[in-house]
Parts: structure tokens; sequence; C-alpha cells
């Protein structure tokens, strides 16, 4: 009682014209025992990630999971190099 729900659930993602967009919030609350597409960051790395740099491409295609010691971070994507999508508000 008192409790005003704005939103239920979490954000999957937005259909963006033919493409499907994951959302942060997607990332951060799946089971990582359940991912299939990571991309485990090493500590120099993990800073570059959460300073919005992109990364080097992985062996991966398509969307991932950036992950620091198997911990989901956020979301990127590997097109001839790892883009960051982690969240601009968030950035270091």
């Amino acid at each position: 009682d008192g409790l005003r729900v704005l939103r239920a659930g979490l954000l999957l993602g937005e259909n963006a014209g033919k493409r499907f967009e994951p959302a942060h919030a997607l990332a951060m609350g799946a089971d990582r025992n359940n991912l299939t597409k990571i991309a485990d960051l090493d500590d120099q790395q993990i800073l570059r990630y959460l300073h919005g740099e992109e990364l080097p491409p992985r062996d991966l295609q398509g969307w991932c999971v950036a992950a620091y010691h198997g911990y989901p971070i956020g979301l990127a994507k590997n097109a001839g190099a790892l883009k960051n999508h982690y969240p601009k508000g968030l950035r270091r």
C-alpha cells in the first residue's frame, strides 16, 4: 500500500526498423549462467569500457554481454570492433 508502480518489469529492448536493439536492463537482469555470448574484459579493458571506448574485436558475432570476472556490466556489439553500448549516463 502506498507504493506507486511507475513501470512493471524490465525493458528488454526496442525495435529499430528491422532490427532489435537490446536494452541495458536486459543484460543486467539476465541470469549469467544462461548467457551464451560473453566478452569477459580484463582490468584495462573494463576501464576503457566504462569510459565508453571501443575495444578490439572478439570471436563473437553481433550483440554480446560485456562482463568483468563473469559478472555482466553492459552490452557491446561486435562489428569490426567491440562497439560500446554502455549507457552514456553511467560512463566515467
